[in-house]
């Protein structure tokens, strides 16, 4: 569905750019929590997003592929919440921050993987 996919296309950069004024947090807190509530936005609709992509693509799995997603889910951030404070006592704040935006990117490429596929099996379902 292009609605969806158009919101995950857009929700992953807004969670990028909340990490690059996050990164600022050294500075003023303010700059720390503007970009929490830019990154709260991105997440959050990419969650949603991805959530309604999945029912949408595999409409008889319903829970199961809600289990598989969000165990995922937590996978992902138990993994960045192990990783986080290495790089901060390591290197600081700013790593983290380009870290988890890094982390958003690979989100966008898997995005755009994701709407390549479709396509690709919308046009072998037409030809």
């Amino acid at each position: 569905d292009s609605s969806v996919t158009g919101v995950q296309t857009c929700a992953l950069p807004i969670s990028i750019a909340g990490w690059c004024v996050a990164a600022f947090g050294t500075r003023s807190v303010v700059w720390l929590a503007g970009g929490a509530l830019i990154i709260d936005l991105g997440t959050g609709l990419a969650h949603g997003a991805n959530l309604s992509a999945l029912q949408r693509r595999y409409p008889t799995m319903g829970g199961r592929i809600n289990a598989v997603y969000m165990v995922a889910y937590f996978v992902g951030g138990a993994s960045g919440a192990a990783i986080a404070p290495a790089l901060y006592l390591r290197i600081g704040w700013t790593a983290v921050a380009i870290f988890a935006a890094g982390v958003a990117a690979l989100g966008v490429l898997g995005t755009f993987a994701w709407r390549t596929s479709l396509s690709a099996e919308m046009t072998e379902s037409v030809g």
